[in-house]
């Protein structure tokens, strides 16, 4: 991940870099922001191999893993506007987890099920451009370039007790995407961030297009 690393310095300093020609460096102001995230992962790449299996040899089941997989977890940033009110910088990360359950059939008293553990996180940086309608309401848009890492682990359950070892796979690759949002202040200082962001990843060999919103809290400095 040197390559993705590198690619988020040389973004961020060329955004700088236009932002100390084009604007002025009499307004600045800091925001550090934070809460939950959802993430609703594409995984059709999962569904469409098991439904190739089972066209290949009709004996294997057709299972329904599905083409998108619900993940909750955390978001956290730090946006800046240094250069002029309407332009700026944002880093944000995020994580995400879930479980998925498939249910293999049931033999007597035995159910066999087919567990799948997903996490995913990303990291981008990118401009955030915002109107500031007034102190208290300044909806946003922004475009975010960086890194992501996917990780899942899979194993086969009977009555709940795992019967292998975790099966692991990892991968990791360039992401982007963008969305907007809006900040609601309460104070001068503190207030609530609303957004939602599509992420573009390229994980086992496929391209995955998956939505995330985020709520939390907003501090401005």
């Amino acid at each position: 991940m040197k390559q993705i690393c590198a690619l988020m310095v040389l973004v961020s300093l060329s955004i700088v870099s236009a932002a100390q020609i084009t604007g002025s460096s009499d307004f600045h102001e800091l925001k550090v922001y934070g809460g939950y995230q959802y993430t609703q992962l594409d995984t059709h790449a999962a569904q469409d191999q098991l439904n190739l299996q089972h066209a290949l040899d009709p004996t294997f089941p057709l299972l329904n893993f599905g083409n998108h997989k619900n993940l909750s977890g955390w978001n956290l940033g730090v946006e800046e506007d240094t250069y002029a009110k309407w332009f700026g910088l944002v880093v944000d990360i995020g994580g995400g987890y879930g479980t998925n359950k498939l249910n293999l059939g049931t033999t007597g008293s035995v159910s066999v099920q087919a567990r799948t553990r997903m996490r995913m996180y990303t990291a981008t940086i990118g401009p955030q451009f915002t109107l500031r309608m007034s102190g208290r309401v300044q909806p946003f848009i922004r475009v975010l370039i960086g890194g992501a890492w996917e990780r899942i682990s899979a194993n086969v359950l009977e009555n709940n007790v795992p019967q292998f070892a975790e099966v692991k796979a990892r991968d990791e690759g360039f992401a982007y995407g963008g969305g907007g949002g809006i900040d609601f202040f309460f104070s001068k200082r503190v207030g609530l961030r609303l957004s939602a962001d599509g992420i573009r990843t390229p994980f086992f060999n496929d391209t995955q297009n998956n939505l995330r919103g985020a709520g939390g809290l907003v501090f401005r400095f």
